[in-house]
């Protein structure tokens, strides 16, 4: 349909500077993020799909 058409269009013109601007992060960053999206999937509280 034309709007997923038109908002597919803008995330892909928006991706040459999302690749430009892309840092990764330290390495004790990196892992905290791992264990709370653990967490996230194991939560009771909400339900996480994905």
């Amino acid at each position: 349909d034309r709007p997923s058409l038109r908002a597919f269009g803008l995330a892909l013109a928006g991706l040459p500077w999302v690749l430009r601007e892309r840092r990764t992060v330290p390495e004790d960053v990196e892992s905290r993020l791992r264990l709370l999206e653990e967490e996230q999937r194991r939560s009771t509280a909400r339900r996480y799909v994905g």
